[in-house]
């Protein structure tokens, strides 16, 4: 575990130890979760969404896009929604003013400010400009249509303002990609490229955008389905999550590889996961990363996952073949995979990080989420908050409206005796 999984007042407290001080004077309290609701302005947005975007700026809480299931369930047969639609609320106020551990927040619907098009699952990130400014990238993603090729940045002004300015268009279209920004630099790794699943890598030298996309090496592994990007030190990375998805000669498999990238030396680098460790049935697919290092939590498990995609894979032979027996049986075992109890899925809950050494997961500081796939965590947006997480799916059809957002230990310090 490195320093940055200790928040200041953490480190505080560990430093007044070293120093002697008695522990008994010292009164650490652990952080507390708060909890509000995503929109419920709009009677569809307000059922929770997954696939989203959002950011914290100045207080600031934007969020953006999304999809689901607002007129009859996945189960029922309903069809998916995309949205355009932009939010804000002031995060900070509703914070300081409220002091219950439920938080109503005052959103705002944009009249003036929509997404280019309705989205969901794009490679968005907040960004961090060399003057200070929190952006929020958005790349492509998905809509009716399909794929999407429009880059922009989003930046929040007020509750009620904020701007949508364009980036160089993606090469290709492209949704389900795993994001990171290193050096300024913006990478999109992987994720479904003009309707197919890719390991491509393409980047965007965000303090020179003339020049436009630059393709980076590809990595080498079949193409992953569900990719969460990471940092380690001056690499970029990812988790990998199921192959052979596409592939009709190959069985769909989980494979939660973790994998990094030295830009200057345009090398990757392997990390398969030991053949005996505890935790080979997890998959972080549509799961969270904190961002600065292979610290994952949520997503998918992967021996239920593994056996709806090999399903709707088949199923898709089956439509081709007119194998109107096979789509039927099929089907029926597809809506019997929706009609489960939430846990039922297995959706991981706990926080892991990636021991290079031992090749395996570990779970050094014992901490547990919400269980959640395509949600989206901000981790650590400022001072004031260790994380917010942010809607999602409860299980695979069934978005959240929940908000949990984790607030930053308090140390009070009250004699000081050696």
């Amino acid at each position: 575990m490195t320093l940055l999984h200790y928040s200041k007042t953490t480190l505080m407290a560990i430093l007044l130890l070293i120093l002697g001080y008695s522990h008994k004077t010292l009164i650490a309290q652990e952080g507390r979760v708060r909890y509000a609701q995503t929109p419920q302005i709009d009677s569809a947005y307000a059922k929770g969404v997954s696939g989203h975007m959002a950011v914290l700026s100045q207080g600031y809480l934007l969020m953006a896009g999304g999809c689901n299931f607002p007129d009859k369930s996945a189960l029922e047969g309903g069809k998916k929604r995309f949205y355009s639609d932009i939010y804000i609320a002031d995060l900070y106020k509703a914070g300081r003013t409220q002091s219950s551990d439920t938080i109503k927040l005052s959103w705002k619907k944009l009249s003036h400010r929509r997404l280019p098009k309705p989205t969901a699952y794009a490679g968005s990130i907040p960004y961090q400009t060399p003057n200070g400014k929190t952006l929020l990238l958005v790349a492509g993603g998905k809509s009716d249509e399909g794929d999407l090729k429009k880059v922009y940045y989003i930046e929040v002004y007020s509750d009620s303002h904020c701007s949508v300015d364009t980036l160089p268009d993606l090469p290709e279209p492209r949704s389900g990609m795993a994001t990171v920004i290193l050096k300024d630099r913006f990478y999109l790794i992987g994720g479904s490229v003009s309707g197919r699943l890719s390991n491509s890598v393409i980047s965007l030298d965000l303090l020179n955008l003339k020049a436009g996309w630059r393709n980076e090496e590809p990595y080498p592994h079949s193409p992953f389905l569900k990719l969460v990007g990471c940092k380690e030190y001056d690499k970029i990375g990812f988790v990998g999550s199921f192959t052979g998805v596409e592939d009709p000669n190959k069985a769909v498999e989980a494979d939660v590889t973790v994998m990094t990238y030295e830009p200057e030396a345009r090398k990757w680098q392997a990390f398969p996961v030991a053949e005996k460790s505890l935790l080979k049935d997890l998959s972080f697919g549509g799961g969270c990363t904190v961002g600065w290092s292979p610290s994952f939590f949520g997503g998918v498990r992967s021996s239920i996952f593994v056996k709806a995609l090999e399903r709707e894979k088949q199923l898709k032979q089956a439509r081709e073949a007119g194998d109107k027996k096979l789509i039927l049986e099929l089907e029926g075992d597809g809506r019997a995979y929706l009609d489960q109890d939430p846990t039922w899925y297995g959706f991981t809950p706990n926080w892991y990080d990636f021991d290079f050494k031992k090749r395996d997961w570990v779970q050094p500081h014992g901490k547990s989420m919400p269980a959640r796939a395509d949600a989206v965590y901000l981790s650590r947006p400022d001072g004031n908050f260790n994380g917010i997480l942010i809607g999602g799916e409860i299980k695979p059809g069934v978005r959240s409206s929940d908000i949990f957002i984790f607030e930053e230990p308090k140390i009070n310090i009250s004699i000081i005796s050696l």
